[in-house]
């Protein structure tokens, strides 16, 4: 009897074994697919500018937290942009909680734009999603971006409550997926729960007069059109821009802007309109110009 009950637990752990080692080996295909197409996507985008885009091979490691890998991809015409050490990998992971995390370790170019002064060294976007309400298709979307300068740092945080039919009752993997679908519109209604920005100077900044000048053409040159006139963001926008100056000069070393909404309990929720609807791009716009007398707005310099 004891044998039997002994064989029936081995088998027991043995199979449950199996299937999780399938599963993850299963999820770990299905990620790698999922950066492919998604590479794709964005090489496809490039031949509208001109440009092409070679990418290495995705090679994907790790226990159901993957961490996902491309030596290097370049992006070349007359110009060429080489990137390096591209990983995308599941930080955090639950039923209910999804966060990934996107980094470029190295970014470098060759010079022939000057305007290519203004990549980065290197990049990191932080993206969670949280599901709030399953049953009514609430999620809370986090987004991060931190930008490495030669001079400063840029850092930005954008959290969005949204609700959309098609994601109620499904996977938090369904619905990652849905959203780096840059093929699938959106349709959500949002309510901007959070948003911050940071400009902050390194200690050992060094002066490069080409790189700042070439800031202040594209800071004077910012198409506030985009913001549809909205008075109260474009009111913050020009102190913002008026402190990066600051910044880019060496008189301050960090500004910060904060909107929060004044009554957290209450949500507006407003929709997307058609264009942001079909180019995720215009998206953060179309967001911004929802500020309104609902939200605190502080900016901070340092």
């Amino acid at each position: 009897m004891k044998k039997k009950f002994v064989f029936i637990v081995f088998f027991i752990i043995s199979a449950s074994g199996i299937f999780v080692f399938i599963t993850n080996e299963y999820i770990k295909r299905l990620e790698k697919n999922a950066i492919e197409k998604y590479m794709q996507s964005i090489q496809n985008k490039l031949k509208e500018y001109s440009l092409n885009m070679t990418v290495s091979d995705v090679e994907c490691k790790g226990f159901i937290k993957h961490t996902c890998k491309i030596n290097d991809a370049r992006i070349y015409n007359n110009l060429e942009i080489n990137l390096k050490d591209i990983t995308l990998s599941i930080k955090d992971i639950s039923y209910n909680n999804i966060g990934v995390l996107i980094n470029i370790d190295k970014i470098s170019h060759n010079h022939y734009n000057s305007y290519l002064s203004l990549l980065p060294n290197k990049f990191q976007y932080i993206l969670n999603l949280h599901k709030i309400d399953s049953e009514l298709g609430f999620i809370m979307l986090e987004r991060s971006i931190y930008f490495d300068f030669d001079n400063f740092n840029m850092n930005a945080n954008l959290n969005i409550l949204f609700r959309e039919k098609k994601m109620r009752n499904k996977s938090i993997f369904y619905i990652l997926k849905e959203w780096f679908d840059h093929t699938t519109p959106s349709f959500y209604e949002y309510s901007l729960h959070y948003l911050t920005a940071q400009l902050s100077s390194k200690d050992n900044r060094s002066k490069n007069d080409e790189l700042i000048n070439i800031l202040k053409i594209l800071i004077n040159n910012i198409d506030k059109k985009r913001l549809n006139n909205n008075k109260l963001v474009l009111k913050y926008l020009d102190e913002l821009i008026d402190n990066a100056y600051k910044i880019i000069d060496g008189k301050t070393s960090e500004v910060t802007l904060n909107i929060t909404r004044k009554n957290p309990n209450i949500s507006f929720f407003n929709s997307l309109h058609s264009e942001a609807m079909t180019k995720k791009g215009l998206e953060i716009i179309e967001i911004i110009n929802s500020i309104n007398e609902t939200y605190n707005i502080n900016l901070k310099v340092e």
